[in-house]
């Protein structure tokens, strides 16, 4: 059934699945997502293609806690695959310590750096590991 996001699939125990679509698109995307897993993506698939293979990789998380209060803070973590993360997936800013948490991340060397008021609080490179939560205290 059609959803604002597109067509959710039934997938068989071996991951296959079939996708029938009301009229003749040019062209399909296709998108798998699972939680703790990194997205699979394949795009510009032509109607009636077979044989297409997404695989769904372990992410990395990276959690943490800051002593300072982070009203106003900036966030930038970018992961290995380039991708940057302005918005932690979870956290409260608030006057006293906040923790924070960013999920689903490319495993791999990454780079960390929150600031407020123009000062860095935190600029470090970091390694994450998948299917593993790094701790940033």
């Amino acid at each position: 059934n059609p959803s604002p996001m597109g067509y959710a699939l039934e997938v068989g125990a071996d991951g296959s699945f079939e996708l029938r679509l009301p009229g003749k698109p040019e062209s399909i995307e296709l998108r798998a997502t699972r939680n703790g897993m990194l997205p699979a993506v394949r795009t510009g698939l032509a109607p009636g293609s077979e044989g297409i293979e997404l695989r769904l990789n372990e992410a990395a998380a990276l959690s943490g806690r800051i002593e300072g209060p982070l009203v106003g803070a900036r966030f930038e973590l970018i992961d290995a695959a380039g991708r940057r993360h302005h918005s932690p997936t979870r956290w409260q800013p608030r006057e006293g310590p906040t923790r924070f948490e960013f999920r689903e991340l490319a495993p791999g060397p990454a780079h960390l750096r929150i600031e407020r008021d123009g000062t860095a609080l935190v600029d470090r490179a970091l390694q994450l590991a998948p299917g593993h939560n790094a701790l940033l205290d």
